[in-house]
């Protein structure tokens, strides 16, 4: 049963210690740097899998290369792959290949050797080796036995581009089933060395960040993900996985297929039978209203525009739009409404990855990439909530029941994460209680009130009515 727990405070009080150190001396990986993969032993595939980056097998032959259909370049020195942006480069290939190769494999086993001896570690076996839901600050980590993260669980790599984080794991390494690697804070997964004595294992649907110094082997099962290197000094096995060598964090996404919204992503407030404002409010981006007439836009001393298709307002940085108004703008909106429908409908036949996950109750939760599905009330108490993810990842939030932000409480981004990539797909009424904060798109089957001070940033695609109070929405 997935759980990511709420780091506790004297996990806090770590954190806050250890970010004033930028962390332990980077580890030199020497010419291995040119590599996403580094054996010694071999290198199998189970396709498709993808790799960005040159992948290298020393002192084993080409013959330990398994499921690439390599073609071997004319000059002998290297083969390539439909399963590999790079190179692929084996002992048994012409020279300088095997000399190259011998001294990469050399400098991989002396960045083994710095980054496990490493002496005076800041955290001794932290979480008992359990780091699932934790926010780990830079510095040096050491661990006697193995280390896991729980299926669908996350950890939190957080500091800047500059800090530097060396684990040291006496014994496996287990990233489980739909777990997750996210960095925060601008710190780089070439800065994150994982110093693993066992077997290294990121299993299906998991997603890890950093190099990976193995001394035994590596395995990456079907569908994980990965952003950094693998320098292994036995055998790495890739089943239908996805390894980014030369690319930065945040280029690999996670979660579900994008929500199209299709023409209603033209407005920022969008609503069926009408929006209000108690004044001032204030709207960047266009509003609409269809089937209803103009007369349902209240409170915002409308002056409609010469051509008859749109009107201002002093609250709304953008123009508003009604189905009275003059054509083409009648069609314009039937279309915007419709596929404001088909989105709503699209985003909640999404299948689930996390199912009534906490009851509902996600104030002070941490929530990562995926579909979220409740067939009750959502409430965001004043703890807020933190969503996790890249600029590419997706979110999708169903919500059977109504969905009640507490007053002052906010959704946090961190990590990249964007408000158009969030989804808040909910059946019942939408409430965000005064001086409260949203991130992402609503969209709505019924009404949506932003009482008096809250801010919002994203969208409100509503097939009711839209309440604004002195509130804020920037599309």
């Amino acid at each position: 049963m997935f759980s990511l727990n709420v780091v506790s405070l004297s996990l806090c009080t770590f954190f806050v210690v250890a970010a004033a150190n930028l962390g332990p001396a980077p580890v030199d990986l020497g010419s291995t740097a040119s590599f996403a993969i580094l054996a010694e032993t071999g290198v199998s595939t189970v396709p498709q899998s993808s790799i960005t980056g040159d992948v290298g097998l020393s002192p084993f032959s080409a013959n330990n290369f398994t499921g690439f259909s390599l073609t071997l370049d004319s000059s002998g020195t290297f083969a390539t792959s439909s399963q590999v942006t790079g190179q692929l480069l084996a002992a048994s290939y012409t020279a300088p290949t095997p000399a190259m190769l011998s001294s990469a494999t050399s400098d991989m086993q002396a960045a083994y050797n710095d980054a496990s001896s490493r002496a005076n570690p800041d955290f001794n076996d932290l979480g008992g080796g359990a780091i699932g839901g934790l926010v780990l600050a830079p510095g040096l980590y050491k661990w006697t036995s193995g280390v896991s993260v729980a299926p669908a669980d996350v950890v939190t790599i957080s500091g800047t581009s500059s800090d530097i984080f060396i684990f040291q794991i006496g014994g496996t390494l287990n990233f489980t089933s739909q777990s997750r690697v996210v960095l925060a804070g601008g710190a780089l997964a070439s800065n994150v060395i994982w110093a693993v004595a066992g077997v290294a294992t990121v299993n299906s649907g998991a997603h890890v960040e950093g190099v990976i110094l193995a001394q035994a082997s590596v395995a990456l099962l079907t569908g994980a993900t990965m952003n950094g290197q693998i320098l292994a000094q036995n055998f790495v096995a890739l089943q239908s996985a996805t390894l980014n060598g030369d690319s930065p964090p945040g280029t690999i996404s996670s979660g579900p297929t994008p929500i199209a919204l299709g023409t209603a992503a033209n407005f920022t407030i969008l609503a069926q039978s009408g929006v209000s404002t108690v004044p001032q409010s204030s709207i960047t981006g266009d509003v609409g209203v269809s089937p209803i007439a103009a007369t349902a836009l209240t409170g915002f001393n409308l002056i409609l525009d010469a051509s008859g298709t749109f009107a201002t307002s002093s609250q709304v940085t953008g123009q508003l739009f009604a189905a009275s108004y003059t054509a083409p703008t009648p069609a314009t909106l039937t279309v915007a409404v419709s596929d404001m429908q088909t989105a709503f409908t699209n985003a909640n036949n999404a299948i689930p990855d996390f199912t009534e996950f906490a009851g509902g109750l996600i104030g002070g939760l941490v929530l990562t990439p995926g579909v979220y599905k409740w067939t009750t009330d959502v409430l965001i108490n004043s703890e807020g909530v933190t969503i996790t993810g890249t600029p590419l990842d997706t979110f999708i939030f169903q919500i059977a029941g109504t969905f009640n932000i507490a007053a002052n409480a906010s959704i946090t981004l961190v990590g990249g994460a964007l408000a158009s990539n969030i989804i808040w797909a909910v059946a019942s009424d939408v409430t965000a209680n005064a001086m409260a904060h949203i991130e992402g798109i609503i969209l709505a089957q019924t009404a949506v009130t932003l009482q008096t001070g809250a801010t919002m940033n994203g969208r409100i695609l509503s097939q009711t009515s839209v309440a604004l109070q002195s509130a804020t929405v920037v599309g």
